[in-house]
């Protein structure tokens, strides 16, 4: 018993380690510097990528950091073994950036399938069977990946890389076996299914928008907005810009997006909103 506790102490302590050693890597990259990143403007949440930019560590629950690396070891190997056996035909994690006023916007999209003068852009995402499963009947990507297959688009187009189409392509991590509609089915691990993500001039121009805001708190010392008022904001953009904002309804990021973030416990926003509705509470 003594030698398996040992064991799953190494483990843990293995992946604890490689996970702070990436997290440093890429907190120097960043550090003191006017750079955010693509992934960070897809996202929900001004308050995260606010605490980020100060240097704020996030907090990582030793149940999850398998989780967390899973995705990122899955990325290297696939990219790894794509460049041995099809040495020149995809270009992979190619940094690129462009500049918004005195800051940058960094991004890795993960591979372009280089094609004459035209390329296409395809992003892995590394997700559980529910969300294959998803994905896999509604046959439309969750838009969080839309707008960072987008984001990245516009980026290497801004670069002179001429991207005609972007893909998401999601791979199953486990395997699942489920009912639908009486029916016994069952999603194999390592399932692929390639999914569109249509250029979106628009959409676009919402998350420079919603970049530009982020930045301005910043820079102002400034608290951002919560997951509920980001969202309504970005409905608000898309509403502006013609576009229906009812799709990002279909997320429906209120209800996890606290729940899964790493700053949950540390977050001045969260807190605050406690505090309010603690003394709510009293007055009643």
């Amino acid at each position: 018993m003594s030698e398996e506790k040992t064991l799953i102490d190494d483990i843990y302590e293995m992946l604890m380690r490689e996970y702070e050693y990436r997290q440093m890597q890429r907190e120097e990259k960043l550090k003191n510097k006017k750079i955010i990143s693509a992934t960070e403007i897809a996202n929900f949440c001004e308050e995260k990528a606010i605490l980020r930019l100060r240097g704020v560590k996030p907090e990582i629950k030793k149940e999850r950091i398998g989780a967390r690396l899973h995705g990122v070891i899955l990325h290297e190997t696939f990219e790894r073994l794509l460049n041995l056996y099809f040495r020149g035909k995809y270009d992979m994690e190619k940094e690129v950036v462009v500049k918004m006023k005195d800051w940058k916007i960094i991004g890795h999209p993960d591979i372009m399938l280089i094609n004459r003068n035209m390329r296409d852009l395809y992003d892995f995402k590394f997700v559980n069977p529910t969300k294959f499963k998803i994905a896999q009947e509604t046959k439309e990507p969750s838009l969080l990946y839309i707008w960072q297959t987008n984001l990245y688009m516009y980026m290497l187009r801004k670069n002179g890389i001429p991207i005609e189409k972007g893909h998401i392509v999601y791979v199953n991590k486990s395997s699942m076996t489920f009912r639908s509609k009486g029916e016994k089915k069952r999603i194999d691990e390592f399932s692929l299914l390639r999914l569109d993500a249509p250029y979106n001039e628009k959409a676009v121009a919402v998350l420079l928008k919603h970049a530009e805001d982020i930045i301005t708190k910043f820079e102002r010392g400034e608290d951002g907005f919560n997951v509920e008022k980001t969202v309504e904001k970005l409905k608000s953009y898309y509403e502006m810009m013609g576009l229906d904002p009812s799709v990002i309804d279909k997320e429906n990021f209120p209800k996890w997006g606290c729940e899964y973030c790493d700053y949950i416990d540390i977050c001045p926003v969260r807190k605050m909103e406690k505090k309010i509705n603690n003394q709510k509470e009293m007055e009643l």
